[in-house]
C-alpha cells in the first residue's frame, strides 16, 4: 500500500489481516474513541482501491486494509495538533516540605486516560522547572479504560503493543523537556500518578481483572518498577514510583490529587470530582470519605460526540447566545476543526437556553450548526444526557448514604485540565450540578499533577496519600438501586 501523508509517500506492508488503522495507530499514535471498531466515524481516510483508479474514495481505516493508496493527511494533522491541558495548580492546597535526598532532576506524571501531564523538578529547588503535555496515544485502541483493557490481551503481544506506544511517548517527552534545561541531563526518578488500568498497562500488569465483573484490583500497594523493565528507552534506567490505589476504577491520580489540594484536619464536608474520561467522585462528612467511578464515559473529553475532539488547538472551547447567535471561541484562535469539553458543556446550556432542546433532550431537528464545519446533533444530545445523569447519581449515592444534603456540604472541589476550563454555571444549568452556593466551588487545576510532584521529594506527601487511600471507602454503584433511580430522575435537563 502506498501510504500517503502530506508530501510524503511510502510503501508499507500490510498483513491479510491488517487494516489501515493498524499502521497508522502505530506509527502515529491516532485517536480512535472507538477502538477500531467502525463505530466512530473519526479515523477517515482517502483511498484508491486499486492501481490505476483515479476516483478517491473516503473509508473508515478501521474497516479497510487491502488497498492501492491511501490518503491519511487530514487524520494526521488532527491527531498531532498539540493537547492543551491544564498544568497550573490553582489551589493553594496543602505543602509539603522536601526531606528526600535526590539533588538531580526528577520527573512527576499524570498520565489520564486521555491526556499525559509532566512535570520536571529540580532536586535542589524542589520547584517544578519545566512543563510539558500531550494527548495519551493509547486513544488508539479507544477512548475509554474498557476498550483499552480488552484489547490488551485481545491476541498475544497486544499487552506489550499498548505499552510501548505510551511508554514510548513518555520516553520522548521527557528527551524533549530535557534537552531544553541541560545537554548532560540525568534524573533521579519518574513518580507516576493513573486511575489502575493506566497503571496496568503501563507498568505490564495483566489487566483482565479490570476488564471483567466484578472488577477485581489484586495491585494495590505502592510499588517500583525499573524504567527500562517497562519499555521506556533512557539511559541510564531509572526507578519508576507508582503509589497504591484504592479500587478497579479509583487510583492514585484521585487519591494524591486530593491529598495535595484538600486540607483535611480542618474537618470539613466535602464533594471532590475529577470530571475527566471515568468521572470519579469522593464525599466526605468530615469524618468518612467515600468514593465511587461513575459509567459517565467520555463524553465531555469529546469521545462520541460528532464533531468533538480533545483539547487541542482549533477545538471550540466556548459556546455563547450573543443577539440570538452562537458566539464561539476556539484554543489558540485557530479555524474550528471540532468542539472539546468546556465547549461542549457551554454548547449544551446553550441549545437548552435557547430552546433548540428542551428538558426532555428532544432537539429541534437532527443538528444545529455552532461554527463552520462543526455540528451538534441529536446524538450528542443523548450523549450528554447519559454522562451528566451518571455523574448527578453518582453525588447525590454517597450524600445520601453520609446523610447529608447539598446544603450540608462545605467546599465543592472540581480537579482536572477539563474541569479548570469548564463554565461552572453551565455544569449546573444542564444539570450535571446542583444549584448551589458558587463559593463554595473550588476549581483545582490539574490535582493529580500537583499530588504527583508533591510526593517526588517528600515522604509526607508519600504518607499522607497512603494514609488516605487507607481510609477511603469504594462504592460500587453497578448494583445500587438509588443509583438506578437517581440517573433516571436526573436524565432530563430541568424539573417537569
Amino acid at each position: 500500500m502506498k501510504l500517503i501523508i502530506g508530501n510524503d509517500c511510502k510503501n508499507i506492508p500490510l498483513e491479510n489481516d491488517q487494516s489501515i488503522l493498524d499502521v497508522l495507530k502505530l506509527t502515529y499514535g491516532i485517536t480512535c474513541p472507538c477502538g477500531g471498531n467502525g463505530k466512530c466515524g473519526k479515523c477517515k481516510v482517502k483511498v484508491l482501491e486499486k492501481e490505476g483508479d483515479t476516483q478517491w474514495k473516503t473509508v473508515l481505516s478501521c474497516m479497510t486494509g487491502d488497498v492501492y493508496a491511501a490518503d491519511a493527511s487530514a487524520l494526521i494533522a488532527n491527531a498531532s495538533a498539540s493537547a492543551t491541558v491544564q498544568e497550573t495548580f490553582t489551589s493553594e492546597g496543602v505543602s509539603f516540605a522536601k526531606d528526600l535526598p535526590w539533588s538531580g532532576y526528577s520527573i512527576a506524571v499524570d498520565v489520564g486516560t486521555t491526556t499525559l501531564a509532566m512535570y520536571v523538578i529540580d532536586g535542589k529547588s524542589g520547584k517544578v522547572v519545566s512543563r510539558i503535555s500531550a494527548l495519551n496515544p493509547q486513544s488508539s485502541f479507544g477512548s475509554d479504560v474498557i476498550s483499552r483493557i480488552l484489547y490488551s490481551y485481545s491476541q498475544p503481544g497486544s499487552d506489550k503493543i499498548i505499552q510501548k506506544v505510551l511508554s514510548d511517548k513518555l520516553a520522548q517527552m521527557i528527551r524533549t523537556t530535557m534537552g531544553t534545561l541541560s545537554e548532560n541531563w540525568t534524573i533521579d526518578g519518574i513518580q507516576i500518578v493513573g486511575n489502575p488500568a493506566m497503571v496496568y498497562l503501563l507498568a505490564g500488569i495483566d489487566a483482565h481483572e479490570l476488564g471483567v465483573a466484578p472488577y477485581k484490583l489484586s495491585v494495590k500497594e505502592p510499588f517500583v518498577k525499573d524504567s527500562k523493565e517497562i519499555g521506556m528507552d533512557l539511559d541510564p534506567s531509572v526507578p519508576v514510583y507508582f503509589p497504591g490505589s484504592v479500587s478497579a476504577f479509583f487510583g492514585s491520580d484521585l487519591t494524591c490529587g486530593m491529598a495535595a489540594t484538600i486540607d483535611f484536619a480542618k474537618g470539613e464536608s466535602f464533594i471532590y470530582t475529577d470530571l475527566g474520561t471515568n468521572g470519579e467522585i469522593a464525599v466526605s462528612d468530615g469524618k468518612r470519605i467515600l468514593c465511587c467511578s461513575t459509567a459517565a464515559g467520555p463524553a465531555f473529553e469529546g469521545s462520541n460526540i460528532s464533531c468533538g475532539i480533545g483539547a487541542v488547538e482549533g477545538a471550540l472551547c466556548s459556546v455563547e447566545l450573543k443577539d440570538g447567535a452562537y458566539v464561539t471561541k476556539t484554543i489558540g484562535g485557530k479555524a474550528p476543526i471540532g468542539i472539546c469539553g468546556s465547549g461542549i458543556v457551554d454548547a449544551m446550556a446553550v441549545l437548552l437556553e435557547d430552546e433548540t432542546v428542551d428538558i426532555t433532550g428532544r432537539m429541534e431537528g437532527d443538528s444545529v450548526s455552532l461554527a463552520q464545519g462543526v455540528q451538534f446533533t441529536q446524538k450528542d444530545v443523548r450523549e450528554i444526557q447519559l454522562a451528566k445523569s451518571a455523574i448527578r447519581a453518582g453525588i447525590e449515592v454517597l450524600l445520601e448514604m453520609l446523610s447529608l444534603s447539598y446544603e450540608d456540604v462545605d467546599k465543592v472541589y472540581i480537579a482536572g485540565g477539563f474541569g479548570s476550563y469548564i463554565r461552572i454555571e453551565n455544569c449546573m444549568k444542564i444539570g450535571m450540578l446542583p444549584e448551589m452556593d458558587m463559593s463554595k466551588v473550588v476549581t483545582l487545576g490539574n490535582a493529580a499533577g500537583k499530588g504527583a510532584v508533591a510526593l517526588v521529594h517528600s515522604t509526607e506527601a508519600q504518607n499522607s496519600s497512603e494514609d488516605l487511600r487507607l481510609r477511603m471507602e469504594y462504592v460500587e454503584l453497578f448494583d445500587s438501586a438509588s443509583f438506578q433511580g437517581k440517573y433516571v430522575e436526573h436524565m432530563l435537563f430541568g424539573e417537569e
